[in-house]
């Protein structure tokens, strides 16, 4: 007889099988043994390879019931819908999606740099905080938008389509411009704001826009792309520098949940700024044969520490490491992604185990597992000058070529992680 597989993911109305080699010859059966036991269940696909592409989707082939792959669900209270077959969705994922939402509240700004159709963005929108959600997938990033729509948090969400290391430094430059026009919190464009709807979900005629959430600086970062989570990492080298300058001019309002304030600038930076400023005031007022040279006022001194700006990250990857090693080889491959800087000045840029928050999610093969980091980003990190775009290149290769020898030399394929991340 033949073992009738009872494991399989539900996705709505759809059933996602997984099937053996050994068991594709009687596929169609076994689809329709699915059909016939689980009234729910009107599709059923089969993943026929692994994912292989960047948009993180893998092909599948319909093998009983209707040839209708655009589900419909609920997760946690939010109603999310999408064509299965063109978007990265994992109902396995969904106590994960409610524990990272769980951490947020109204104070919080959430960075989502690979969103998907939005199963950590809309519960978070839905707690209150404000969300900067971004996909590379053009599907996933129309899917977003219709379900921020179904679940009425358009005001909350601002929708990306865009690679997540350009994602970053888009809504950070955003922020900035915002606080260098003296509007840290500025109204969206009309243009691109959500209209207001009947209950049928049409627009209403004549209806104004309500608008879009407001620029702020992420409190929590989200990088849910296992394959490739650590090594994205990169995205956040130098990110804060124009934040930096701001909070040098203290233009920057007080940290989201802030307790108390903590120590001030060192007393020798501001009186070196300011006898810049008095020198270059004086000599202007000479130049001009001024007889009276004005009062430079001492700059604004930050009432809160840069390291109180830094967002929590939130950093999603597999690992084939032994279970003593997991947290340490990880920490450590996320630390080698802030390798493409200019001589730090903090010396080498590294992710501190015992500042890390490591969690095992689950098991997705054999000796291979899901895993979260979650950290404090470090300011050394934030502030860092890059590299340039050649130099990255050249460092990278040089990176692959380091790992290969290493891996020949010890037996083992270190580079694995990265290599089989694919093979979900």
């Amino acid at each position: 007889g033949v073992e009738i597989p009872v494991s399989f993911e539900t996705v709505g109305h759809i059933a996602h099988l997984n099937l053996r080699e050994d068991l594709l010859p009687f596929k169609r059966a076994i689809g329709r043994i699915h059909l016939d036991k689980a009234p729910s269940i009107r599709t059923v696909v089969n993943k026929v390879s692994t994912i292989e592409n960047e948009f993180r989707v893998f092909p599948m082939e319909v093998i009983a019931g209707e040839n209708d792959l655009v589900a419909e669900m609920k997760e946690h209270g939010c109603r999310f819908r999408f064509d299965f077959s063109k978007v990265y969705w994992n109902s396995r994922l969904q106590e994960e999606h409610s524990h990272l939402s769980g951490l947020l509240g109204p104070s919080d700004v959430l960075a989502d740099m690979f969103a998907g159709v939005g199963p950590f963005a809309i519960p978070a929108a839905k707690r209150g905080a404000i969300v900067y959600a971004n996909d590379l997938n053009p599907s996933s990033a129309a899917s977003l938008v219709e379900n921020v729509r179904l679940n009425k948090v358009g005001h909350l969400i601002r929708t990306f389509n865009m690679d997540g290391r350009f994602f970053m430094p888009h809504i950070i430059d955003a922020y900035c411009d915002a606080v260098t026009a003296g509007t840290p919190t500025p109204p969206s464009a009309p243009a691109a704001a959500e209209p207001e709807r009947d209950r049928s979900g049409k627009v209403k005629k004549g209806a104004a826009p309500k608008g879009e959430a407001p620029w702020k600086l992420p409190t929590h970062i989200a990088m849910n792309l296992p394959a490739l989570g650590p090594e994205f990492c990169d995205a956040f080298v130098g990110l804060y520098r124009r934040v930096a300058e701001l909070h040098a001019q203290g233009r920057l309002p007080p940290p989201p949940s802030v307790s108390a304030p903590i120590s001030k600038p060192k007393a020798a930076q501001v009186a070196a700024a300011t006898a810049t400023a008095t020198a270059t005031a004086t000599a202007t007022a000479t130049a001009s044969d001024a007889t009276d040279v004005p009062t430079v006022a001492a700059p604004p001194q930050p009432e809160y520490s840069l390291a109180m700006y830094m967002p929590m990250v939130h950093c999603y990857g597999f690992t084939r490491s032994p279970p003593s090693q997991r947290k340490q080889d990880y920490c450590e491959r996320i630390a080698r992604a802030w390798d493409f800087v200019k001589a730090p000045s903090a010396g080498v840029l590294v992710l501190d185990p015992s500042k890390t928050e490591f969690r095992e999610i689950r098991d997705v093969a054999p000796n291979k597992i899901m895993v979260c980091a979650s950290f404090r980003l470090p300011v050394a990190v934030a502030l860092a000058e890059r590299l340039s775009p050649r130099e990255i290149d050249a460092k990278r290769k040089q990176q692959e070529s380091d790992e290969d020898r290493a891996s020949d030399h010890d037996g083992t394929k270190r580079r694995g992680d990265r290599e089989s991340a694919h093979t979900k």
